[in-house]
């Protein structure tokens, strides 16, 4: 058996078994659950408070002098994630029942996305923070200069 069977095979196996679906579910359910807690979370001056407004600000919208978000931008980063589920837990019902009967393998699969999602936030020391606000973004750019005419140009 060549190097590349066994890469197909491992593939196979990952794809009939009940790792990938667990897995992908485990990581859309951490996914939903980090954005309802960015939604949720209280604003503040810096830390996770300045991060979560941030981050309602460039994905959900959010406008802080009204305190209001765009239900459209909330519906359109949220509704996909169950759509998604939906399909994977259609696809694989079969594994997925199996490995209900093993929660401890199952609750392997959900700390493996809680980690990921946990550890998936920006590091801010490079941007400061009022950087980032949308103000501070010009269309156009600034360092764009207007055409200027050359001397032999009318």
């Amino acid at each position: 058996m060549s190097n590349s069977e066994n890469r197909l095979d491992v593939f196979r196996n990952l794809l009939i078994g009940s790792s990938f679906p667990a897995f992908a579910l485990s990581l859309l359910a951490c996914w939903v659950i980090f954005l309802i807690a960015m939604l949720l979370a209280p604003s503040g001056p810096s830390g996770l408070g300045a991060f979560a407004e941030d981050f309602r600000i460039w994905c959900f919208g959010y406008d802080p002098e009204t305190g209001r978000t765009e239900l459209a931008y909330v519906m359109a980063m949220i509704v996909p994630q169950f759509v998604i589920g939906a399909f994977i837990a259609y696809c694989w019902w079969e594994p997925l029942r199996e490995l209900a009967q093993k929660p401890r393998i199952a609750a392997r699969y959900l700390g493996i996305a809680m980690l990921l999602v946990g550890g998936a936030r920006p590091r801010d020391s490079r941007c400061p923070r009022a950087r980032l606000r949308p103000e501070n973004f010009h269309f156009p750019p600034k360092i764009c200069a207007p055409p200027t005419r050359h001397r032999n140009s009318r």
